[in-house]
């Protein structure tokens, strides 16, 4: 369907927002998985040693070597640069592959592509995330595209095109191929080998580039628990839809009836694709029991294909008009309020920004300093925000030294005064993240 002109402004100017929205959000300093996702860079050399030396799950290949490309102590922003291209352009994308589904579903599509706190999250940070989505998104597009032409051949390069960039910049797409091939049996059972085989050898090449010999170091693992895997889905949906923290316990089955009513009630091609990857997918995590199913980043298929799924339904309550449109209006106008109330929290916040620890220890002590760490993974962090503040500042995870460096997962306290080598510290800086990335952390100095 070829959009109005008006409607191709809205468009383009909701992804000029969307781009707005995520460099506010990549300022400060980078947090844990980003700085040594940019320490692996550094390390590596060279983009052969990246590809083949690095055997780690913070090694989103692309990522990592976008990394290696603009150089370990870049300014913040151009570390995400990538990210926040890749976000940015999945916005058009989104309302391109709606398009054939209507101009309002385009619209709105665009609208929860450019505004959603967890695109916007994952949109702004140096990781494999958003690439991958826009890899994903780009699969179902051109499946989207082939099953309406059903006289063309099968996109089989195109597709494997997609699907193996985004596996470079994240294996979690698999979750993602998995749900298209099902969606092409369901429709095209006859060709789907032809189409979906490229792609699987793909996937497969990047899958053994990275794991190798089955040496791949994990940087923290969490056994499969039904609260945590719960929780992780309930925190996906709420960063979604921007909505507040209390519902997040009432999102997901509220998210899953949704899925069903859509599935049962509207004949869609996009809907055995969208219960494969939404519903299906989190079940089977649940069955097979996957560790670390409690973050909610594990779950980023089943967002997007969500946030798809929510633009055609708004949409075709907004094309029913009467009191159909007056729902959707209210629907959409929540969404972007709340979405858009979140966003500018997680602007503020800058995941709790541990560059504005270096630059207190600049101010105290300008001609150089000694921090100490508790934890080896903090030395990162410490070490590029120094490289990019051009500070001169010495790292230990022994000696004592008149600044202390802490962080904490989660909910876990900081203590108030710590005690090291017989001496007191007092808190001078403290940074707490508000959204699905970053850790707290808080800088002491010695007391005497």
């Amino acid at each position: 369907m070829r959009l109005p002109r008006p409607a191709l402004f809205a468009i383009a100017a909701l992804t000029l927002l969307g781009l707005a929205l995520r460099i506010l959000a990549a300022r400060g300093g980078l947090w844990l998985d980003e700085a040594w996702s940019a320490i692996f860079a550094r390390d590596a050399g060279d983009a052969l040693h990246v590809l083949l030396a690095v055997r780690h799950d913070n090694n989103h290949i692309l990522n990592t070597l976008w990394l290696q490309l603009v150089g370990w102590n870049a300014p913040p922003l151009a570390q995400r640069a990538l990210s926040v291209a890749s976000g940015t352009a999945a916005i058009p994308l989104a309302a391109f592959l709606l398009a054939r589904r209507g101009t309002a579903p385009a619209i709105i599509a665009a609208t929860g592509f450019a505004l959603s706190p967890l695109l916007v999250t994952y949109g702004s940070e140096a990781r494999g995330y958003a690439p991958m989505l826009l890899g994903l998104l780009a699969a179902i597009a051109i499946v989207d595209r082939w099953l309406i032409r059903p006289a063309t051949p099968p996109p089989a390069a195109p597709l494997a095109l997609a699907i193996g960039l985004g596996a470079l910049a994240h294996l979690t797409i698999a979750f993602g191929y998995v749900a298209i091939a099902g969606w092409v049996m369901w429709h095209r059972k006859r060709e789907a080998l032809r189409l979906m085989a490229p792609a699987g050898i793909a996937l497969i090449g990047v899958a053994t580039l990275l794991l190798g010999g089955g040496d791949l170091a994990v940087g923290a693992y969490q056994p499969f628990a039904l609260a945590h895997w719960y929780d992780g889905i309930g925190e996906l949906v709420r960063f979604l839809l921007g909505a507040p923290e209390r519902s997040k316990a009432a999102l997901p089955p509220l998210a899953a009836a949704l899925v069903a009513a859509w599935a049962i009630f509207v004949r869609d091609r996009l809907a055995a694709h969208h219960l494969l990857a939404i519903l299906a997918f989190p079940i089977a995590v649940a069955l097979i029991q996957l560790g670390n199913s409690g973050a909610p980043r594990y779950f980023l298929v089943a967002g997007m294909a969500m946030l798809l799924l929510l633009a055609d339904a708004i949409g075709r309550l907004w094309a029913r008009g009467g009191v159909m449109r007056v729902a959707a209006c209210v629907a959409l106008m929540a969404f972007a309020v709340g979405s858009l109330a979140t966003d500018l929290a997680l602007i503020e916040n800058r995941r709790g920004d541990p560059a504005k620890a270096i630059d207190a220890i600049v101010q105290r002590s300008p001609n150089g300093a000694r921090i100490m760490i508790d934890h080896p993974r903090d030395a990162a962090v410490v070490e590029i925000a120094a490289a990019q503040a051009g500070a001169r500042l010495a790292i230990d995870t022994g000696r004592c030294a008149d600044y202390l460096f802490l962080s904490r997962d989660g909910s876990d306290p900081l203590p108030r005064a710590p005690v090291r080598c017989g001496a007191r510290y007092r808190p001078i800086v403290t940074g707490h993240t508000t959204g699905l990335s970053g850790n707290h952390w808080r800088l002491y100095l010695r007391d005497g």
